[in-house]
């Protein structure tokens, strides 16, 4: 067992000598140095010497370094896969009940608030980007199929997500570019709940990143790093 003088020392190894950052990865690597330390040490080790070995392993400054932007790179590929995880969790999984309270409460500040317009002007851009997140995704899945060779860290994207926003779209541009002519349909009203249905599915999304991101900044404790072998 490893005193908190010798933790401390393992922790300003990792960060002043080897000018690590990345939190996540300093905490894995100070588990696997204190680990191999405290082996070390029980066979008669000086902590000293036992610290140097471990670092050497590691494959020294360089190699610690080169090991966190691999870490980064890694991490921040799997963003949309995350992001897309939670999407399905909203639509499809646990966490349903949040679509149609939102959708409940958008559909109130459309309809009964007469709050629409300034709700259409917060979610013009939007839906855009929604739309285009779907699309890239879409290419991406498409381009992995064509390409086998080819690793898409891109997860699909939820297909019932996906059918009702392009559903939406569809309706909205029937509704504006033909129904609206005819006489006796009601166009506005139609035309509301769509956007409301649209709406929806963006604040999905960005709750859906507003999760990913609560897990990537602050990940629960006891994931696993690879351990170089020790020699």
């Amino acid at each position: 067992m490893l005193t908190n003088d010798q933790l401390a020392a393992i922790d300003r190894h990792l960060r002043k000598d080897n000018w690590l950052l990345n939190e996540d990865l300093i905490a894995e690597l100070t588990d696997h140095y204190a680990n191999a330390i405290t082996e070390a040490v029980a066979n008669g080790q000086a902590f000293d010497s036992a610290l140097a070995n471990v670092h050497h392993s590691f494959g020294e400054r360089k190699g610690l370094l080169s090991m966190e932007e691999t870490y980064q790179t890694e991490k921040a590929k799997h963003l949309d896969t995350m992001v897309w995880r939670e999407v399905r969790r909203m639509m499809q999984g646990d966490r349903w009940p949040l679509v149609p309270l939102t959708l409940c409460t958008l559909l109130v500040l459309n309809t009964f608030a007469g709050a629409s317009e300034y709700v259409d002007g917060f979610f013009m851009i939007a839906i855009w980007y929604v739309g285009f997140t779907i699309l890239s995704a879409m290419v991406t899945a498409a381009i992995s199929l064509l390409r086998p060779a080819t690793i898409s860290v891109t997860a699909p994207t939820p297909s019932f997500f996906v059918f009702a926003y392009g559903l939406s779209l569809a309706l909205l541009a029937v509704n504006k570019y033909w129904l609206s002519g005819l006489s006796v349909y009601n166009a506005r009203e139609i035309s509301l709940m769509i956007n409301t249905l649209l709406q929806t599915l963006c604040v999905v999304y960005y709750i859906a990143i507003i999760f990913t991101m609560r897990k990537f900044f602050f990940p629960k404790k006891g994931s696993t790093l690879s351990t170089p072998k020790h020699g």
